[in-house]
């Protein structure tokens, strides 16, 4: 449900499961992902995806997201805060 841009209090209703408790698990299912893929498995053309959430009432977090939109699957992730450019 987060990868696909649902937020962790939006989960929280949907599930009947407490943010606090599905924060930890999303953690967890990320911890084992690898950086990044081989470079041969790389395509040409993706679709890069913003999302940003509260991890408690000012902490601010961003999620990006690399699709290959032919294959299903996350080609990189990255976790943080947003950077101003």
């Amino acid at each position: 449900m987060y990868v696909n841009g649902t937020g962790f209090r939006a989960i929280e209703r949907q599930t009947g499961v407490n943010h606090n408790t599905v924060i930890p698990w999303v953690k967890q299912a990320a911890d084992p992902l690898p950086d990044a893929p081989p470079s041969v498995e790389i395509p040409e053309v993706t679709q890069v995806d913003e999302l940003e959430t509260f991890v408690g009432k000012k902490n601010q977090k961003w999620i990006w997201t690399a699709v290959n939109k032919s294959y299903s699957g996350i080609l990189a992730w990255v976790l943080g805060d947003r950077i101003p450019i």
